[in-house]
């Protein structure tokens, strides 16, 4: 079992050390993960995005032109607060049809928690898999005091998957396959 005392701003002081990978785990109680709603970035996803709102459709089935999207995940302790963030922007292109182009644009974490650190991307990658574009960042966080002692150092994956139709989702693979 895990002891110690809760710091203010929610980090965790512990007494002796953790010992198994299942308390861990204990110490992050909820992952959240939020996606946002795809943009488009060029005049073609515009005119894609206009026909399919005058249709009442959210994007449309031959939408061409380019898009991103970002997914956001956030890492929360038991008591709630938000231990670390980590995000992931898209960008893809479709000709209504196939997938032209797949990449990352941006990603990256951040923590104002206590005892934790963000250390920074250490995979990703970016391409069409089954006509889908597809682009993923895995990063890592510490949480301990660097050079002294660490407790963990997960490492979230935030994937976001377009689809020709402009359309985008987001979850937590570290492929660009599967």
């Amino acid at each position: 079992m895990v002891s110690g005392a809760l710091l203010a701003g929610g980090g965790l002081a512990l007494d002796g050390g953790v010992s198994t990978e299942l308390e861990r785990t204990q110490l992050l109680s909820a992952v959240v993960y939020e996606e946002k709603v795809q943009v488009p970035v060029d005049s073609a996803a515009h005119a894609s995005q206009r026909m399919a709102e005058s249709a009442g459709r959210t994007v449309s089935p031959t939408a061409t032109g380019c898009w991103t999207m970002r997914a956001d995940y956030h890492a929360r302790a038991a008591a709630g607060n938000t231990l670390y963030t980590a995000w992931h922007v898209g960008y893809w292109c479709s000709d209504g049809n196939t997938i032209t182009d797949a990449r990352t644009l941006d990603s990256g974490g951040e923590t104002r928690t206590p005892y934790w650190s963000y250390e920074g991307p250490i995979d990703g990658g970016a391409g069409v898999w089954q006509n889908e574009a597809r682009s993923f960042t895995k990063l890592r966080f510490v949480h301990g005091i660097p050079g002294k002692w660490q407790i963990q150092s997960p490492t979230p994956c935030i994937r976001v998957i377009g689809s020709v139709n402009g359309s985008g989702k987001g979850d937590d693979r570290c492929s660009v396959e599967f």
